[in-house]
């Protein structure tokens, strides 16, 4: 069984474009004029007067033009200082439950490929669903489309052949996730908000409800070998 895993707010506690964001921004790469920007935008955006998909051009749009060898340079130290300490103890579990089982497991999320596959190689995972963007001789160029949330998900795990031998088990806190959702064999929500619940009970799809801790772990310690990417 493939198993497709969102990752912020569902395997960690943070927002990892936003962590990644915020270090570019120390470092120079990014202005924090725009940083302060995206911000705002976040906000609106929790007011429900942004769209998702305009919050997201506005965070990919900070990586366009980024020297790629400076944001590579980033990426770890931010993964490994912010983004692992956030890791959910009860996502680690479950990620070690399939594999054991020999669930092919996934993971999925709307934060650049250069953030996600890091991740996934701390966690023992190799396959990621993330934003890419093309890359212009040094530098970020605009982000590839289909980008890697809503059904930008579902087509990109089905480019993959993730859908072939039958509909995934999807874990994910996130409403942007519906089609994902509703192209799923069994759902579980992770602290998900009320409509995510509403809408997945109506529908009639098999789901469980999970309410995970923020507790941080240490990643050393976590029952995954860390460093060794599944097959």
């Amino acid at each position: 069984m493939v198993v497709l895993f969102d990752v912020d707010g569902t395997l960690v506690g943070v927002n990892c474009t936003a962590a990644l964001l915020k270090a570019l921004t120390s470092d120079g790469v990014v202005p924090r004029s725009s940083l302060a920007s995206l911000a705002i935008e976040q906000i609106l955006y929790r007011l429900k007067c942004r769209s998702f998909p305009a919050l997201m051009a506005s965070a990919y749009g900070l990586l366009q033009g980024c020297d790629i060898s400076r944001v590579e340079a980033c990426v770890e130290r931010v993964v490994a200082e912010v983004v692992m300490p956030a890791l959910y103890p009860e996502a680690v579990a479950r990620i070690a439950m399939h594999r054991a089982r020999g669930d092919r497991v996934v993971l999925a999320s709307a934060a650049p490929a250069v953030v996600i596959e890091r991740v996934g190689w701390h966690v023992g995972v190799s396959a990621v669903i993330a934003s890419d963007f093309e890359r212009i001789g040094r530098r970020f160029g605009p982000v590839n489309r289909p980008q890697a949330y809503g059904a930008g998900k579902v087509e990109l795990a089905g480019r993959a052949g993730l859908l072939d031998a039958g509909p995934p088990h999807v874990y994910t806190d996130h409403a942007e996730d519906w089609p994902l959702v509703l192209a799923s064999g069994f759902a579980t929500l992770v602290n998900p908000a009320r409509r995510l619940v509403r809408d997945t009970r109506r529908h009639g799809i098999a789901h469980e409800v999970a309410h995970w801790g923020c507790e941080r772990v240490n990643p050393a310690a976590a029952p995954l070998e860390p460093r060794t990417p599944a097959p």
